[in-house]
């Protein structure tokens, strides 16, 4: 009994001075990042009345990108969820005096169930994707073109 006490104390130190060489500078590791692929992206989620919407933004900090559900509550029929409820969402969160001009529809792409389709505007560009699982299938991305993500 006495000589397997020593030999079960050396064993956890062994391991430990394993776990303490595999420790890395985190610092460093970040740094190296941002030296290979530039500033990191900055993101934030808010909660809206269809759940979750994730805004990315420029290093000059503007809005760049914003995701968001395909879905949401429609103001006229209280209970009802639709893509016609995220319209008017989006309408008041990014009116047309923000949107600017629109030229039109944009690409359209279909690929089995996935499909995408984008309308274009001076300063934006809104596109729906569907995953071909109905309502719940669907989000919305809005891309600022002036800015870079």
């Amino acid at each position: 009994m006495q000589t397997k006490l020593p030999l079960r104390i050396f064993a956890a130190l062994i391991v430990s001075a394993v776990f303490a060489c595999a420790q890395f500078d985190a610092g460093g590791f970040a740094t190296d990042l941002r030296a290979k692929y530039g500033p990191p992206l900055v993101r934030e989620v808010f909660k809206i009345p269809a759940g979750d919407m994730e805004v990315d933004y420029a290093p000059s900090g503007h809005v760049c990108k914003m995701h968001l559900p395909g879905i949401g509550p429609e103001q006229e029929r209280p209970g009802v969820s639709s893509p016609r409820g995220m319209e008017e969402f989006l309408l008041k969160l990014v009116p047309l005096s923000v949107r600017g001009k629109d030229l039109g529809p944009g690409p359209t792409a279909v690929s089995g169930m996935v499909s995408i389709s984008a309308r274009r505007y001076e300063n934006c560009t809104i596109s729906t994707t569907s995953n071909g699982h109905g309502p719940q299938g669907l989000t919305m991305t809005v891309i600022f073109t002036n800015e870079t993500c």
